[in-house]
């Protein structure tokens, strides 16, 4: 049992035609607290809702 409660492996996100999120890796270990920074279009938005299934990838993995 791997002690992250969240990996994000290498996930490409589509908009419609557009290619928001190029290859976006996060791992949350147990017990944490984790945080995304950037500036406004960075992707933060998007890569949450990738990760709630709003906007599902294209490609790469989201383990629970």
């Amino acid at each position: 049992m791997s002690d992250n409660i969240l990996e994000v492996r290498n996930i490409e996100t589509f908009i419609g035609q557009f290619h928001i999120l190029e290859g976006v890796d996060v791992t949350v270990p147990r017990g944490s607290i984790t945080v995304l920074l950037g500036r406004n279009g960075a992707g933060k938005t998007t890569t949450l809702r990738s990760i709630m299934g709003m906007y599902p990838p294209a490609s790469g993995d989201i383990i629970f």
